[in-house]
This record gives C-alpha cells, structure tokens and sequence, in this order.
C-alpha cells in the first residue's frame, strides 16, 4: 500500500509539471527578425542590418553569423553594433540567432552579393553607324552571329550589341555578352559602382554567351538599369540570331531575341532616336590598356523601326572609340571593322582598322542611259550620291547629222535640254537622251549648213512637248 508521504509527493511533482506548463504556455513565442539593406554590392562592400526580436526570457545572447566563416555577438549593441566588410566577391548566407534563458532558439537568414568590379572601367568600341535617315527611329535591330570564347583578365567582358542614342538623353541595346566568370546581378540598377538587384543572382562561367540588354537614362552618367538572360541563351558558336528592340503596347521598349520578347521595360517611354542606329563589339577592361582579345564578330541587315516600318541602313560608317564609361580615355584601340558585303561588317581583333567616321560600306544604285549615240555617266553609285551625265550636242556621220534634244526620266519627264545634266542617286534611274536626225542621199555644203541652222533653231525656238523624237529632214 502507497503511504500518505508517497501520495503527497506525487501530487506535488505533478502540480510542478501543470504550473511550468501553464507559465510556459503564457509566454509568447520567441522570435527575430533581420533585416539587411542593400543585399548586393561590390566588394569591398559593407552592408547595414538591424534586428528585433520579442517572447525571450532575458538575459538573451544573440550571434550574427557572417556566411563567410566569421561572427560577431549582438547581445547588448545598440547603437553601436559590430559592422561586416566583404572584400571578396561571392554570395553569402547571413543568419542571426538568439537564445534566451529559458533555452529557447530563433532564427533569421538573408542572402547578399558582393559583386567584384574595379573603381575605374573602360570601354573599347569598334563597330557601325547607320545612315542619317534611321536618325528619329523608334526601333533598332541587326543579325549578329554568336562567337564563342573564354574572357580572360584584365578583360572584364566582352558584348556584342545594336542600339540607339534617344533624344531625351537616355542610350538603349540589346545584344550578347561574353562574362568574366564570376556572380551576376540578373536584373538590377547600377548606380556609380553600386548594384541594387531587384532580381536573382546567378554564376557565370567562361563560355557561357548570354543575351544582355541595358537603359541608361542619362547616357552620360554610369546610372541604368540591365537584364540577364539565362546560362547560354545566346545559342551556339556560329549562329546567327535577330536582337531588335522594339516599342511595346505599354509604350515602353520591349527586346525581342528570334521573334519572341524576351524582356519588356516599362520604366520610360519610349523615344526617337537623336543619332543613327549602331552595331558595336566592345571590350571592358579594369585596366587602361586593351587586352588583344574581342570576337571578331559579324553583324548584318542593321535595320531601323519608323511609322512605315522596318528599314535596312543604306551606308555604314566606322565607329572606333571609348565608350561613355570613361571617353577620353586615351587608350590605341587595336581593333577594326571589315565591310563583308552589303550592310555585313564583322568588328573585332584582326580586322582592318579604320578611323572614327570612316566610310566602311554604302549601298550602290545603277544609272541606265539609254541613247543611241555615246553618252557618259552611266554607272553605279553611291546612294544619297550626284550622278553627272553628259552628252555631244552634234553628231555627224556619212549618212546625215544628229541633234541632242534633252534628257528624259523612266516617265518621259524633261528633265534638261541642255546635254550635261546630274541627278540625285536616292534609287536605281533609267534616262534616255533624245535626238533629231536629219538624214541625205547626196547633201551640199549649203544645205548641210541650213540643215543645221534648221535644228538648232527648232531645238531653241520649238516648245519643247512639240519636239519629237526621230524627226527627219531630208536635203537632195
């Protein structure tokens, strides 16, 4: 039989159990929370946090565990905490613990990205500028053929792109990029050497080509926005693929890869282009010197948007420069551009240098003269170019004598009586000189004199719809 003590003793142990479970059950849940601004940046990069916690049994110790192998205690900062500098680029796991008294745990955790990127960059550009009339367009595009290779240091990268300088200031492309390998920001704003990602991360490595598109608002300041395409979204070596950019229904700018959108940026409104559309190979480089190393690469059937629809470029002219990064940098850019074909270069190391400004392809029309006694002019040239044609006034032979009447166009326009005359090289033309021939069986000196005095008389006096073409005057 239990004793009285026993039962005494039981019960107390058993209130013991029911008073801890109902003091424990009237304190709140312990918890913290951490928060963590910016969440990427470049190394050295030091981000902020701050951190609030409730339901603890005090004291409480409270650790901030850095991802990177190191930690600092929290437990009694305030305004003064321990602050964490990342000197190495990576992605790191941050978490912070508490433990209160009664041995209760919490937890919190965030991810931040040091990107690494030097103080100082500067771009290398070699590549094309359309002709004046893409200048207002609303909408670029070219074929660029994707060239696969490893970026190796200083270089920092290398893109391939079209674009477009906008008249509200702002400069917009679309186009590949060879990576230094390395953690990227796959949507984010830069601001000074600042990233701000408002996106995922990921890494990438050597030889992977990805499409890559930017908005500067303000050309001239290293603040814009960019995307990232997925791990070799750029296809494979060899392959050409169409970059457009395009306006879209929200009246910002959509960037089409194949046909289909591959991102739409809706943040600003879509403007005109103020300068020509532009293809260009560019190389980044953390030091002022050129690495040897950019494609070549080919571009070709650089095209502009305009209310009539999408037009091919009918010159092109070299780029060879710095890029807004740092424009004056000084720097021999060692690489050039080569004219394939119609509106076909390919741009990079190897290929044939060129001046700023230098004509590197112009689309060429024909001038057809059709006349039958000799003319001069016919020929190809230039578009936008003046072609002069001319003409002998006087023909003679043993059979009789031909008088130039004027030049006509493809719709029997007049378009001069004299026999030089030029016109305007926009479009293939066809002219035609026209004559009067005057023909004898056996013709005197006197009348041969009267017969040209007779045709230049009707050539000066006659009005000119009554000249006809073929008019024959006979002397025996």
């Amino acid at each position: 039989m239990r004793s009285r003590n026993g039962s005494l003793t039981f019960l107390t142990s058993i209130l013991i159990l029911i008073l801890a479970a109902m003091k424990a059950s009237a304190q709140p849940p312990l918890y913290i929370t951490f928060t963590v601004s910016p969440l990427s940046g470049n190394a050295p990069f030091t981000p902020s946090y701050q951190f609030s916690y409730n339901g603890a049994y005090k004291p409480v110790r409270i650790i901030i565990y850095w991802g990177d192998g190191s930690s600092d205690d929290v437990s009694s900062c305030s305004e003064s905490c321990p602050v964490h500098t990342y000197t190495l680029a990576g992605t790191y796991a941050i978490s912070i613990s508490i433990t209160d008294s009664a041995g209760r745990t919490a937890t919190d955790s965030k991810t931040i990205t040091a990107y690494s990127v030097p103080q100082t960059q500067y771009s290398l550009q070699v590549g094309a500028l359309g002709d004046s009339a893409s200048i207002g367009n609303t909408g670029v595009g070219a074929e660029i053929r994707t060239h696969i290779y490893d970026v190796v240091s200083p270089d920092l990268g290398d893109s391939f792109w079209v674009g477009d300088n906008l008249q509200n200031g702002a400069f917009i492309q679309f186009g590949y990029e060879l990576f230094s390998p390395g953690n990227y920001c796959l949507y984010g704003e830069t601001t000074g050497v600042n990233i701000n990602c408002l996106g995922t991360s990921d890494t990438i490595s050597n030889g992977d080509a990805r499409w890559f598109w930017q908005y500067w608002p303000d050309a001239n300041v290293t603040d814009f926005y960019s995307g990232i395409g997925p791990a070799n979204s750029a296809g494979p070596e060899g392959y050409w693929h169409v970059y457009q950019i395009w306006p879209n229904v929200a009246h910002g700018w959509d960037f089409v890869l194949d046909g289909q959108v591959v991102w739409s940026f809706n943040l600003y409104q879509v403007t005109e282009s103020k300068d020509p559309a532009v293809v260009v190979a560019e190389e980044v480089t953390g030091t002022p010197s050129a690495s040897g190393t950019l494609g070549p690469v080919e571009f070709r059937n650089l095209t502009y948007w305009t209310t009539y629809g999408w037009r091919q470029v009918t010159s092109l002219t070299a780029i060879s420069a710095c890029g807004i990064l740092n424009p004056n940098c000084g720097i021999d850019i060692p690489y050039g551009v080569t004219a394939f074909g119609p509106n076909h270069i390919i741009a990079g190391e190897g290929e044939q240098p060129r001046t700023q400004g230098e004509a590197v392809w112009t689309e060429q029309v024909f001038l057809t003269i059709i006349s039958p006694f000799a003319t001069s002019g016919e020929g190809s040239y230039d578009v936008g170019t003046t072609a002069n044609f001319s003409t002998n006034p006087i023909y003679a032979a043993n059979s009789g004598v031909a008088v130039f009447v004027g030049w006509y166009d493809e719709n029997g326009n007049l378009m001069t009586t004299s026999d030089t005359g030029s016109i305007r090289m926009n479009e293939p033309h066809s002219i035609t000189a026209h004559w009067l021939t005057f023909t004898y069986t056996s013709f005197s000196s006197l009348c041969l004199v009267i017969a040209l005095l007779s045709a230049i008389f009707i050539v000066r006096k006659v009005p000119r719809k009554n000249v006809r073409r073929g008019e024959f005057v006979w002397c025996h």
